[in-house]
């Protein structure tokens, strides 16, 4: 994985190398990401047997996503930069971090449905789909913005600029999957407990999207600082 390249061996000297990792850690929640849509295809593919077991593999993940964190942020307050420089960059750190931790978050939801034995309503399949689908989009975008930050600053605030559409159609699709979630609630199809995991399911997956739109908010802030 790409942590093992900077644990022991790396010290940041500049804004480049915090950058670099940055990038490297949003790889990694990148993973968490895909895997997270994979437990969401199984979940509506009726493939439950495949839950436990990618939810142990984020829950890996995540827990070199944690070391990650806690290592840059270290090296960020004894690196020599200025406060406000300093303040801008553990700001978007603990902003990717927050992802990573929603990312996990969710995954437990999902589990949580699966040893309830809570069957997702398939007339939810497609929306529910969807809303992970655009997750996984936006994510890339913020990744590219990431990468494209120390070149062109015009492309960085096109992304950005991006991101904030993409978020915009999350939050509809998200109201779409409520909508429905309500409308099996309210003809007594889902038992109570069903209907909660699964509006949690639902929540958790949006709030990883503005997650990663705050990310590309500071991102923006260390454009103009």
């Amino acid at each position: 994985m790409v942590l093992d390249k900077y644990f022991g061996f790396m010290r940041i000297q500049d804004e480049g190398s915090v950058l670099e990792l940055f990038i490297d850690h949003t790889l990694i929640d990148e993973e968490e990401i895909h895997l997270l849509h994979h437990m969401i295809e199984a979940m509506c593919g009726g493939k439950y047997d495949d839950i436990q077991s990618l939810y142990m593999k984020i829950r890996t993940i995540a827990n070199d996503s944690k070391r990650i964190y806690e290592t840059i942020s270290d090296q960020i307050i004894q690196a020599n930069f200025n406060h406000q420089r300093q303040y801008d960059l553990l700001r978007l750190q603990q902003r990717i971090e927050a992802i990573s931790v929603l990312i996990i978050a969710t995954a437990k939801r999902i589990l949580i449905l699966y040893r309830t034995k809570t069957q997702l309503p398939e007339s939810m399949y497609k929306l529910l789909l969807e809303l992970s689908e655009k997750t996984v989009e936006i994510h890339k975008t913020f990744s590219k913005a990431l990468t494209l930050f120390t070149g062109s600053k015009q492309e960085v605030i096109e992304h950005i600029h991006k991101i904030e559409h993409q978020e915009n159609y999350i939050d509809h699709v998200r109201s779409e999957c409520l909508e429905k979630l309500y409308l099996i609630g309210n003809e007594g199809e889902i038992k109570m407990g069903s209907f909660m995991i699964i509006q949690e399911i639902i929540e958790h997956i949006e709030d990883i999207s503005d997650k990663i739109e705050e990310s590309a908010r500071s991102l923006d802030w260390l454009l103009l600082s």
